[in-house]
């Protein structure tokens, strides 16, 4: 059938061929202008969607890496320069691929230039990549390497009568510890330090192999662009529209009516597309084999059964769980990513997508890729993949359990409001936040934490082929950077992303695929419940209210305790 349908469509591929003859002579050129988004989408929109609100201006980071792809692939792109907005809003983890990609870029022997009007300490990490760089000469750069200060309620909630109970599996896992104490524990503190020297020192050491900017510079809260060209960085100092507008220009110069033509030719994305399409045509192409990537991002937990889309910011067992299976079903795909971006959440929806993986990994290849977190229940569901492959910025870790139940009698009680029990049985207390446990409940909580914790361990163990003498020095609820959590060979290996993309296919002993992305869909449907929520808002204004309280977590109601308790298992 498939060989049917190429010989009918051969007369528009012909059609599509002499295209490519015609209007190739339209889309030359040498010098690419190519800007940093200063955020990427979490979605894409269905067509209807589009045409309905119009196209966003903002792309999907996997587009986008997939452009610098196809540049540093181009035969005709020379140079490239980049301009940096200013006020970057993405992780870590996507300034750690953006960089692999310039330097991927700078590798095919294409010059590379930077200009940033202002910014901070991702700003400069770029711009530490080219091989030139440029400021205006007004500019200054706020730097902050990486730190901690977290905020602590116990005094708080002493004075208010709130009491936190809390229920961990080690002394590492800190979750509860802003709710009951007023500091960090020792253990907690040691390893959050750690994990941020870590950090700071992939940074440092990238500034210094780059431009050898030196730790105490950047310890500077302010750079200004003098500064940083009296000491090297910057190699001078332009305006913003010279570095946009006469970036084929030498020098980033403006040209005046006598002047000769510009050194370089304006080549722009779309042309850089368009030579990508020629180059690989086919009259009668193969058919691909097709690697599919599934973002799984936010916390995880278990939704609502009648959820049928996937969300952009939470990872919702449910429509997961249908999502893993359809991949199973379908025999064109022979491999899949799971772009992991979590801090944790449920123990059981983490179990039941694990298991799920289990079944879809009998089928096809699944490889874990961790961006910028993936702790707790990002590592657990990790654990199913063959495979786990970690930016080298990412945080993650934190194996262990913790459960969180609170105690709200004595605020009540401030307020003039009590409660009454009837028909309560041993245990049910639990689920309430009004009065203390008893000694058989927390003894209960206590063997449940264990019980998911080992069952936790169980599954990393497997992973990983760690006994679990060798798990105790690296679980409990410590988290790491990817790059030392490999020294442990607790991940695969840390690299970028389309790096992970090329290992799978080469396991796969695939050179020509079909990738596809699967981000969560803005469809019509998400446009019309929006649209009716809006609505019942402004014919209901109660529910505005309603909605805060809820939003906010401010609900002094019995199934608080049941929601912390059942959700907050990380």
């Amino acid at each position: 059938m498939y060989y049917l349908l190429l010989i009918l469509f051969f007369p528009f591929r012909l059609i599509r061929y002499l295209y490519f003859l015609t209007f190739g002579f339209f889309h030359r050129g040498n010098h690419i202008l190519l800007e940093i988004p200063t955020k990427f989408a979490s979605y894409r929109k269905t067509s209807i969607v589009e045409w309905v609100t119009g196209k966003d201006s903002e792309v999907l980071f996997l587009d986008f890496l997939n452009d610098l792809d196809l540049i540093a692939k181009s035969s005709q792109v020379k140079k490239v320069s980049f301009f940096i907005n200013a006020d970057l809003e993405f992780g870590m983890a996507e300034l750690s691929n953006l960089a692999s990609m310039i330097e991927r870029i700078k590798a095919k022997g294409i010059e590379t230039a930077g200009f940033a009007s202002s910014g901070d300490i991702k700003s400069l990490y770029l711009l530490s990549f080219m091989h030139k760089r440029y400021s205006s000469s007004s500019s200054e750069f706020m730097v902050l390497l990486p730190a901690v200060e977290s905020f602590f309620f116990g005094n708080l909630f002493k004075k208010l009568g709130v009491k936190v109970d809390s229920f961990a599996s080690g002394p590492y896992k800190s979750f509860a510890e802003s709710f009951n104490r007023n500091s960090f524990s020792i253990p907690a503190k040691e390893n959050l330090t750690m994990l941020i020297r870590s950090i700071k020192t992939q940074l440092l050491d990238t500034f210094y192999d780059n431009a050898k900017l030196e730790s105490q510079i950047l310890k500077r809260p302010i750079l200004t662009a003098p500064y940083l060209k009296e000491i090297g960085f910057l190699n001078g100092f332009l305006e913003e529209e010279n570095f946009i507008e006469n970036y084929c220009n030498k020098d980033y110069e403006e040209l005046d009516a006598t002047a000769s033509n510009s050194v370089d030719k304006e080549v722009t994305l779309l042309d850089v597309k368009f030579f990508h399409k020629k180059k690989k045509f086919q009259f009668f192409p193969n058919k691909k084999k097709k690697i599919v990537i599934l973002p799984l991002k936010g916390n995880i937990g278990m939704g609502k059964k009648e959820e049928d889309e996937m969300k952009s910011d939470a990872i919702h067992a449910y429509p997961v769980l249908a999502a893993l299976k359809s991949l199973r079903e379908d025999k064109s795909i022979k491999g899949v990513i799971l772009e992991i971006d979590s801090p944790g959440g449920s123990a059981f929806a983490s179990e039941l997508i694990y298991q799920e993986i289990l079944k879809l990994k009998k089928k096809v290849k699944v490889y874990a890729y961790f961006q910028n977190v993936a702790a707790s229940g990002g590592y657990y569901i990790a654990s199913a993949c063959d495979k786990i492959i970690s930016n080298p910025l990412c945080i993650t870790g934190s194996i262990g359990t913790v459960m969180i139940r609170p105690n709200l009698k004595k605020l009540y009680n401030d307020y003039g409001i009590s409660k009454q029990r009837i028909e309560f049985y041993p245990l049910r207390e639990i689920f309430s936040e009004y009065g203390q446990l008893s000694s058989e409940s927390k003894e209960f909580l206590t063997e449940e934490i264990a019980r998911v914790n080992g069952q936790f361990y169980e599954r990393v163990m497997l992973s990983r082929k760690k006994t679990l003498k060798e798990l105790e020095t690296l679980a409990q609820g410590r988290v790491f950077t990817g790059k030392s959590f490999l020294a442990s060979n607790m991940v695969d290996s840390t690299q970028s992303f389309l790096e992970t993309v090329e290992e799978l296919k080469k396991d796969l002993g695939l050179d020509q695929v079909l990738i596809q992305y699967l981000p969560s869909i803005y469809s019509f449907k998400s446009m019309i419940r929006e649209f009716r929520f809006g609505l019942s808002l402004v014919l209901n204004p109660k529910l505005i209210l309603k909605t805060m309280n809820r939003d906010s977590g401010i609900q002094l109601k019995s199934e608080l305790a049941e929601l912390i308790v059942s959700n907050l298992v990380k």
